[in-house]
């Protein structure tokens, strides 16, 4: 349902409600090793830095939809419980993938900059198309991704406990995400 006088309001519903959908991994399918997302107790969304900049209302909009997008990714890393093996030593990076044409410029960069989840930093990769090897414990997956590249992620990803979020609803498999 979209929201009189809000621009881009269906959208942005789609978006929560499958970003909560999406990013939640089968904690039914352990023998998968799939990461989890677990939710202890409400908690604020942390304040991203807003970039001041001459615009129009609809790059606002769309800047301050990006802005919500950034602090969910934020969040989403921080409830995340990775598998035993998900990282190579103690103190590796979180890596998170944008793959598509990236709708956050400096944003994400402002967002993580000097964060720490766990005692580990978030490192960003912007990837243009679906690498040869995936290096990522989430993956942003831009909503113009192609079905034949969406495909092939899927396949190179197998079974290593990687979080999903898309910008829009479609092409998550069905194994990969729980209902809520």
């Amino acid at each position: 349902m979209s929201l009189p006088n809000a621009p881009h309001g269906r959208r942005r519903l789609r978006f929560g409600a499958l970003l909560l959908a999406s990013c939640l991994l089968g904690s039914s399918s352990p023998s998968l090793g799939l990461a989890t997302v677990s939710y202890p107790e409400p908690a604020p969304v942390e304040a991203v830095p807003v970039v001041e900049t001459k615009t129009s209302e609809a790059d606002k909009a769309r800047e301050k939809e990006y802005l919500v997008k950034a602090a969910f990714l934020l969040n989403f890393i921080k409830y995340t419980k990775w598998p035993k093996g998900s990282f190579e030593k103690k103190d590796s990076p979180i890596v998170l993938a944008v793959l598509g044409d990236d709708p956050f410029g400096e944003l994400l960069d402002k967002t993580f900059k000097d964060k720490l989840v766990d005692g580990r930093s978030i490192q960003l990769n912007r990837l243009s198309e679906v690498p040869k090897e995936l290096d990522a414990h989430l993956v942003f997956v831009v909503a113009d991704l192609e079905d034949k590249q969406r495909e092939k992620l899927f396949e190179l990803v197998g079974d290593d406990p990687i979080l999903f979020v898309e910008d829009t609803g479609i092409g998550v498999p069905k194994d990969r995400t729980q209902a809520i």
